[in-house]
């Protein structure tokens, strides 16, 4: 009965993990310009 608080907890913190990654995702491409994401797709073509 102990080890089934533990799973419980660990897929919450999956699922807020899992959240905040969309979340943070959503604001740095609201945030980076077409631009900028053209010259970093170019620089790792180029390596």
């Amino acid at each position: 009965m102990k080890k089934t608080p533990r799973i419980i907890g660990i897929a919450i913190l999956m699922i807020v993990i899992l959240i905040l990654c969309e979340f943070v995702e959503i604001v740095s491409w609201q945030q980076i310009t077409p631009s900028y994401v053209k010259k970093e797709v170019m620089k790792r073509e180029h390596l």
